[in-house]
């Protein structure tokens, strides 16, 4: 599902520990993210606030989630991502309503 284009995209990021900032690239592209795709292929930021991760074929991978961060602070995390394809949706009711 492509993402919306909306005015403040410009705020989101998504953040991969994938090496590979081809991979990064053609997936920004592939997905049609309106916002790019930052690494943390040494997973420091991973490690600093313990963001959670699983292992797959030798890689260690952060697993879904969505932050929203105001000012530098973690205002709200969202984890376990499920559905999905539901995210979104859920992220964008809760910065609504506290608005």
């Amino acid at each position: 599902m492509p993402f919306p284009a909306r005015a403040d995209a410009h705020r989101n990021r998504a953040l991969s520990a994938i090496i590979s900032p081809a991979y990064q690239s053609e997936a920004v592209q592939r997905l049609k993210l309106p916002f790019p795709i930052l690494s943390d292929r040494n997973r420091a930021l991973a490690r600093a606030i313990k963001l959670p991760t699983f292992s797959v074929a030798g890689m260690i991978l952060l697993k879904r989630m969505a932050l929203v961060i105001d000012a530098g602070v973690i205002a709200k995390s969202f984890y376990p991502v499920f559905p999905p394809d539901k995210s979104a949706e859920e992220v964008i009711a809760w910065l609504r309503a506290s608005r």
